[in-house]
């Protein structure tokens, strides 16, 4: 019986595990591509002969257009108010009915889609990667090492990979951040948790370029996203498996047939399979996930910072600072009791079951608000009576008797020489006697 309850406690973690399928929808035709809203209540997907579809989370078919190329990369907004398709050398966005809001020519194929609020990024087989707004203008554009094929983008970052194993760093602006050499050909980039994942010949996740952990999953990945949930679906081969930020496996399972391409939204995740299109219910098995909001991992910090995150789902949190509590949530740090330097921000989230997770971030404290201490002197001053010295003199007409003025410079001469020393010396002797 205790065997069996272990068994029991552990199978959602182990490998085979399948969870459950809610619906299946052929397309007649390969699938290159799919997308799930961040809700899970729509899912698109594209085939190689350039069909488009859009269906809600109940299988119910919204639209279906073809378009002139096939479509290999798709991201289907909130609502689905907007979809986005490469086409070609196009980025086509459409409304929820179907029609063209816009097309922007981006000069070669297009690889892959991102989207985060009013951004857009995009990388093509040019080795070229951009940045939009959401009326499908250029905001910038890069040139990088080689056919761009991954892209990602955090709240004021754009990532893109490339065939030649690169990761780039930009923010808004179009400034590069950092670079980080991978060596092995970059499927695809997804971003969650302050972490950067990037899918190859293992899955490998960064944290402001630096290379945190990876997992190794026995196969070559080629597609990876973020869900909510707090975890990142890939998928490569007949492999699909979800993944904590810190890179352990929660569970896994094996399709029957090739998944092409996968997504995470909300509670459920889609897989392309040859011609099949299948939505899966998430199984109930995840982790309590944080976000942290601010402050930024690695930035400067001083005075009284907030720290901010969010948990995807009813858990208990508590902040430590180098390892000691801190705060619970909203937490406020006063860095002036900190030495300046770098310190580690670490968050604990427990759910109601008892699952714990954690999540950390380096910051940098640049100054303290210590007290300077008194001037050695400024005590002595504060008890010393200050004395003012003046002398009046009333000096003679020289214009009326000239044989004095001779002898008056000579007296005025002579006391510049005698009189500050005897003054200096009367002086010294009150300083001698306490005064």
């Amino acid at each position: 019986m205790r065997w069996l309850l272990i068994f029991l406690l552990l199978m959602p973690y182990a490998s085979g595990f399948q969870p459950g399928k809610s619906w299946q929808y052929n397309l007649n035709e390969e699938v290159k591509s799919v997308s799930v809203s961040p809700q899970g209540n729509y899912i698109a997907a594209g085939t190689s002969s350039g069909k488009l579809v859009l269906l809600d989370k109940t299988k119910k078919l919204i639209f279906s257009r073809t378009l002139e190329f096939p479509v290999y990369s798709l991201a289907v907004g909130e609502n689905a108010t907007f979809l986005l398709a490469g086409d070609g050398y196009s980025l086509l966005c459409f409304n929820k009915s179907g029609d063209l809001l816009w097309k922007t020519s981006l000069y070669d194929n297009v690889n892959n889609i991102a989207f985060r609020g009013s951004h857009i990024a995009a990388v093509t087989s040019s080795k070229q990667g951009f940045l939009l707004n959401s009326d499908g203008k250029v905001i910038f554009r890069k040139n990088l090492d080689s056919s761009a094929r991954g892209t990602a983008l955090s709240r004021n970052r754009v990532y893109f990979s490339t065939a030649k194993g690169t990761v780039y760093s930009f923010d808004f602006n179009g400034d590069e951040k950092w670079r980080y050499y991978h060596g092995r050909f970059i499927y695809n980039l997804a971003y969650g948790n302050n972490t950067l994942a990037l899918v190859s010949n293992m899955v490998v996740f960064l944290r402001n370029g630096i290379k945190q952990s990876y997992y190794d999953g026995g196969v070559e990945f080629t597609s990876i996203s973020y869900s909510d949930n707090g975890y990142f679906l890939v998928s490569g081969g007949n492999k699909v498996a979800a993944l904590s930020p810190e890179g352990r496996e929660l569970w896994s399972f094996k399709s029957d047939k090739e998944v092409v391409s996968s997504e995470a939204g909300g509670k459920s995740f889609v897989t392309g399979s040859r011609e099949t299109l299948i939505f899966y219910r998430e199984p109930d098995v995840i982790l309590p996930g944080i976000s942290v909001i601010s402050p930024e991992n690695g930035s400067k910090v001083s005075g009284v910072v907030r720290i901010d995150f969010r948990l995807n789902k009813p858990s208990e949190a508590k902040v430590l600072i180098d390892g000691n509590y801190a705060c619970s949530s909203p937490c406020n740090w006063d860095t002036s009791a900190s030495s300046p330097g770098k310190h580690t921000i670490k968050i604990i989230a427990t759910d109601r079951n008892g699952k714990t997770v954690s999540g950390e971030i380096n910051v940098i404290v640049t100054s303290t608000h210590i007290k300077a201490p008194l001037n050695r002197f400024e005590g002595e001053l504060k008890n010393k009576t200050e004395m003012n010295m003046s002398i009046n003199l009333t000096l003679p007409d020289f214009k009326e008797n000239k044989s004095f003025s001779f002898g008056f410079l000579l007296l005025v001469f002579i006391s510049g020489l005698i009189l500050p020393p005897v003054l200096y010396s009367l002086l010294s002797r009150r300083r001698n006697r306490g005064f």
